[in-house]
């Protein structure tokens, strides 16, 4: 692992994430600097490390290291937070100070050794897209790229029959089954790193808040587990990315697309 940072004004920070994102990071750590500019330490793969400096070099200056990686999974805690999401839904770390009022909905999130805690705009938009397709009782939802879980989890708590995580990261598969178990849903939500094309089942849902790169790849796989009828929502998306996934589902016809700091969600419903 090895760690690239660069400082950015505080109107290119948003950008510079989505950049990040894009070129393939692990994670990314924003820290404030004295004359207000963004410092930004971003985690990459070996082989993915020096391709993403030359990228960015061509705006900002950047230097390149060695990361500890054991100290850079747990560098973000400090700064994670709970999430309210809609009227009943709130995303938990349970480090952070309690915000659930009574008869809220739960999801108790510890990513451990996997990526997300929950209050990226990605997944909240995501979470708040579940919430607007209603009622999930009896229904089946496949969550592609679970991480931490908080998709499957709250297709859980929203009423889901059978919710089916799958990462290619075991740590996220692991952490995935441990939130799942102190918020309630373990006996609904199962996960594995199954790929997506291997599994012999169809969904009415299938969330995969992936990237768009990912998206693209996994289209076809995607598509054949989702039901006719079902939805896809597809997201890890900037906002100018979106009509690119979208061609990558012929199938689908769109429901709605939101937006968030930069960043989307897109529903697709399989016609047939």
């Amino acid at each position: 692992m090895q760690s690239i940072e660069f400082v950015v004004s505080p109107d290119e920070a948003e950008f510079a994430c989505g950049l990040l994102w894009s070129l393939g990071v692990s994670g990314v750590e924003e820290r404030a600097e004295p004359d207000g500019a963004v410092r930004l330490i971003a985690g990459f793969e070996d082989d993915l490390a020096e391709e993403a400096q030359a990228e960015l070099e061509q705006r900002w200056p950047t230097e390149r290291g060695a990361m500890n990686y054991e100290q850079y999974l747990d560098s973000w805690r400090p700064f994670a937070r709970a999430v309210r999401v809609g009227e009943r839904l709130v995303i938990q770390p349970p480090w952070i100070d309690p915000i659930a009022q009574p008869g809220d909905l739960v999801i108790s999130v510890d990513p451990g050794r996997a990526w997300g805690h929950g209050a990226h705009p990605t997944t909240v938009l995501c979470v708040e897209a579940l919430l607007r397709l209603g009622d999930l009782e009896g229904r089946a939802v496949l969550d592609v790229g679970c991480g931490s879980g908080v998709l499957a989890i709250a297709a859980a708590l929203l009423g889901a029959e059978v919710v089916q995580g799958i990462d290619i990261d075991l740590a996220a598969v692991e952490a995935t089954l441990a939130n799942a178990l102190v918020s309630g849903a373990d006996g609904v939500v199962e996960a594995s790193t199954t790929p997506v094309a291997v599994i012999d089942a169809t969904f009415d849902i299938v969330v995969a808040n992936i990237g768009l790169a990912t998206l693209v790849e996994l289209a076809p796989a995607i598509t054949g587990r989702v039901k006719p009828g079902g939805v896809a929502m597809l997201s890890g998306l900037l906002v100018e990315q979106v009509d690119a996934a979208v061609a990558a589902y012929g199938e689908f016809d769109e429901v709605e697309r939101r937006a968030a700091d930069g960043w989307s969600v897109v529903v697709l419903r399989k016609r047939g």
